[in-house]
């Protein structure tokens, strides 16, 4: 396991906009390499702005 700290968590968190426990998972998934854990943020929003503009959608729709 790579050593991070809170400041670490808390600078991804402040590029990224995700939560906390979403950045410190991200960290420990790519071994405490910044720019690894940032793409890998990425790359989980994408996905989920995607089901949520699917969700607003289909919201829509009923009304």
């Amino acid at each position: 396991m790579s050593e991070f700290t809170a400041k670490d968590v808390q600078k991804l968190r402040q590029a990224s906009g995700a939560g906390m426990m979403d950045a410190k998972r991200a960290l420990d998934e790519s071994a405490g390499d910044f720019d690894a854990a940032l793409q890998s943020l990425r790359e989980k929003g994408i996905a989920k702005a995607d089901s949520r503009s699917i969700e607003r959608v289909q919201k829509e729709q009923l009304l």
